[in-house]
């Protein structure tokens, strides 16, 4: 329930089941502290977010969506030179990413949380 919230324009709602998963799963898995940030960055934490993204990656280093709301959050939260250097990151681990064709198949439906993660893509060349 707490991914379909974030997914839906929601993110209030995102963390009761979110914090429960936690509670239940107590080995952490990296999806859930990625569900949690992505959260907490439209809710407009970012240093919350920047935790738990922090977090998800050292669980899981080779997640796509992790690492692309890390730069995005970066630059949300104005630290533009750290957001570019994760998007180097991202064209090292991930080369040919194309953000047009990710945006196409990513389940997010809102369409202002679509917008703001566009513009801080955008901000760092993503």
């Amino acid at each position: 329930m707490g991914a379909i919230h974030v997914f839906t324009g929601h993110a209030s709602r995102a963390l009761p089941p979110l914090r429960a998963a936690l509670r239940m799963h107590a080995e952490g898995r990296a999806f859930f502290f990625e569900l949690l940030a992505r959260a907490h960055l439209f809710l407009g934490d970012n240093e919350l977010a920047l935790i738990n993204l922090r977090e998800a990656i050292a669980r899981n280093p080779t997640v796509l969506e992790a690492r692309v709301f890390l730069a995005a959050t970066l630059a949300a939260a104005g630290d533009l030179d750290a957001a570019r250097w994760d998007a180097d990151e991202i064209a090292q681990l991930f080369p040919g990413l194309e953000t047009r064709k990710w945006f196409e198949t990513f389940p997010m439906t809102d369409p202002a949380y679509r917008s703001r993660l566009e513009g801080m893509l955008t901000a760092v060349g993503l």
